[in-house]
């Protein structure tokens, strides 16, 4: 009989993930992801938040397919736009970036800040999908808190 483990050399865990968490933010427990983290005491009512995926892919997947997938998510929102994706590098990592908004009825204007990254692995690919959002009154200012905690993302295998 054979024994087969996970993770091992056969089937290596998924990348490892580091983010950095201002002052008022707690670790918050999301099913399915990697981990998530959330503003405590939200002061406009909606808590600023980040939750970090990960998912394994063949080789032949396209990132184009998270595109439609969050165009089709926007085209179903009051005021849904997608903004054009952007390339950037965090800890020596490239990343595409992208930014989805439209407008919640109860919570009035909401954006989400997504950040997705891979790394081949024998026949499959790994991507970490980092999703930050913010929303409500005072948009700008927690957008601010938002982006610091999605630009500290270290990730290594």
């Amino acid at each position: 009989m054979r024994t087969i483990t996970y993770p091992s050399e056969a089937f290596p865990g998924p990348p490892s993930v580091e983010l950095d968490l201002p002052e008022g933010w707690a670790p918050l427990r999301v099913a399915g992801s990697f981990m998530a983290a959330r503003e405590v005491a939200a002061p406009t009512g909606f808590a600023s938040n980040v939750v970090v995926r990960g998912y394994a892919r063949d080789l032949h997947f396209d990132v184009r397919e998270v595109m439609q997938d969050l165009r089709a998510f926007a085209d179903g929102q009051a005021s849904g736009v997608v903004d054009e994706p952007f390339r950037l590098t965090l800890g020596g990592v490239p990343w595409l970036g992208v930014n989805v908004s439209w407008v919640d009825p109860d919570i009035g204007q909401l954006l989400q800040a997504h950040l997705i990254a891979g790394w081949e692995r024998g026949t499959f690919l790994d991507l970490v999908h980092v999703v930050g959002a913010v929303g409500g009154g005072d948009i700008m200012r927690a957008y601010q808190s938002l982006h610091d905690v999605l630009v500290s993302v270290r990730v290594s295998r």
